[in-house]
């Protein structure tokens, strides 16, 4: 587990997807309190149980955008895609968030 730490900002307890199940699934179906750093540039909200929190970042932990990722399948706000990022935080606690350039710390947390 690790913790993204920024100016006025931490993540929180975030888990790291590292096979093709953890990315497809993402917070979909979880009940755990965690957030999750998917490998991926675009994710939708289809099967989501509340609206969560997604951070887009780039290869430095920077940044690139931030939205709320709302449950549904034919909503318009359910769906994100960047194409500067390499990777996508979800949260579930969709409270204050990063400014865009922002440049987030990962810290190791057990």
């Amino acid at each position: 587990m690790i913790e993204f730490v920024g100016p006025r900002f931490r993540s929180g307890p975030v888990h790291v997807a590292t096979g093709f199940y953890e990315t497809w699934k993402g917070l979909r179906k979880s009940r755990c309190s965690h957030g999750l750093l998917l490998p991926v540039r675009r994710v939708h909200g289809s099967g989501l149980r509340s609206v969560i929190q997604i951070i887009a970042l780039d290869e430095r932990d920077r940044v690139v955008a931030t939205d709320l990722l709302y449950p549904g399948f034919l909503r318009s706000h359910n769906h994100f895609a960047t194409r500067s990022g390499v990777s996508i935080l979800e949260l579930w606690d969709p409270g204050p968030v990063p400014a865009v350039n922002t440049l987030l710390s990962r810290v190791s947390i057990s």
